[in-house]
C-alpha cells in the first residue's frame, strides 16, 4: 500500500503538475470565451504554451503540433476581437 500510494502520486506529478495547470487554464479559457471575454484567448494561449512544455517533456509530437496550431488560432482570434472588421458599404449607399 505505501509503495502503491507513492507510485500513484508519482503518476499524478509526472510532468510536475504542468499538465494539471494546462488543463485548468484550458477550462478557464473556455469559460471566459463563452462569457465573451476577449482575454480568454490569452488564457488559452498560456494554456497552449504550457501544453507545449508538457509535449516536449512527454516527447509527444501530437501534443506539440496540436497545441502549436491552437496557439496560433488563439492569437489570431484575440487579434480579430481586438480589431473588429469595419462594415462594408454597398455601392448604392456610397453613391448617396
Amino acid at each position: 500500500p505505501a509503495g502503491r500510494q507513492r507510485a500513484e502520486r508519482r503518476c499524478l506529478m509526472t510532468y510536475y503538475g504542468l499538465d494539471w495547470l494546462a488543463m485548468s487554464l484550458s477550462f478557464l479559457a473556455v469559460w471566459l470565451i463563452g462569457g465573451k471575454h476577449r482575454h480568454g484567448f490569452i488564457v488559452f494561449a498560456t494554456a497552449n504554451l504550457t501544453w507545449l512544455v508538457v509535449g516536449v517533456m512527454a516527447d509527444s509530437t501530437g501534443i506539440l503540433v496540436g497545441n502549436l496550431g491552437f496557439l496560433l488560432m488563439n492569437l489570431r482570434n484575440f487579434w480579430k476581437w481586438s480589431h473588429p472588421a469595419k462594415p462594408v458599404q454597398s455601392p448604392a449607399a456610397m453613391a448617396t
